[in-house]
């Protein structure tokens, strides 16, 4: 099942304007975009939640891995600008 922000923000029990924000800073539970359609899938709200359980409040989450894009080397005459 998917959700859109308002839907997804009521299951997790947050406001949207909160998942917009995480979003923008790269953080909270993954999604889909397709133009300019958000979408978040069932399966990936459960996966953020359990990645958010925590023993203790002074427990530090684990850190979410994404992959980091790759730098392509600049030729020479772009570094001279």
């Amino acid at each position: 099942m998917k959700f859109d922000t308002v839907g997804a923000a009521k299951e997790l029990d947050l406001s949207p304007k909160t998942l917009q924000n995480w979003r923008s800073l790269g953080k909270g539970p993954m999604f889909l975009k397709i133009g300019n359609v958000i979408r978040y899938d069932e399966a990936d709200l459960k996966t953020f939640e359990e990645e958010c359980r925590r023993k203790s409040t002074s427990q530090q989450a684990e850190k979410v891995k994404t992959p980091t894009p790759k730098r392509t080397k600049r030729s020479r005459k772009h570094r001279a600008l």
